[in-house]
């Protein structure tokens, strides 16, 4: 998002909560600047406008508007159907039924030859198979929620951009 687009966002905060009064809005638009650069504009907004429209007394941090945007996350089972079905054209498609995952599930799995390991294997254990994948893509899906995207620095303008 540019600067401008933050400023937008801040103004409709401000005029649509009342409750909401920054002490300093040019430190509120470079924080919020900082921590929205790598959003996009477009799908920050349509968030905003779903979030004034519920019932919402409280104004929205950048964090709330950014999960808006991002699709909901599938869970281990949902990952693992699409895997499954990977597999069942993995002889031959692995690397076309590897393209098609999406990248959280293509990381877990790790390979377009691992899908072809499984579809080859004739003693292949789902079970197993599925217990492992599901703690990988379990361990993942943590790894990603507890990392940091952006410094303090950053956002406060302390570092260089």
């Amino acid at each position: 998002m540019t600067r401008d687009e933050v400023k937008q966002i801040v103004m409709v905060i401000t005029y649509t909560f009342p409750n909401f009064k920054p002490d300093d809005v040019s430190m509120l638009i470079n924080a919020w600047a900082a921590i929205l650069a790598d959003e996009d504009g477009k799908a920050i907004e349509q968030a905003l406008i779903r979030y004034c429209k519920s019932d919402n007394s409280f104004a929205p941090s950048p964090g709330v508007l950014i999960e808006m945007t991002k699709p909901a996350q599938m869970n281990e089972m949902e990952a693992w159907s699409l895997v499954r079905k990977a597999i069942s054209n993995g002889y031959y498609g692995a690397e076309e039924e590897y393209a098609k995952l999406p990248d959280d599930v293509k990381r877990a799995v790790g390979s377009p030859s691992q899908l072809r390991a499984w579809a080859m294997d004739s003693g292949f254990n789902e079970g197993v198979a599925m217990s492992q994948f599901q703690r990988v893509y379990r361990t993942q899906q943590e790894r990603e929620a507890t990392k940091p995207a952006i410094s303090v620095g950053k956002v406060l303008g302390l570092e260089d951009k």
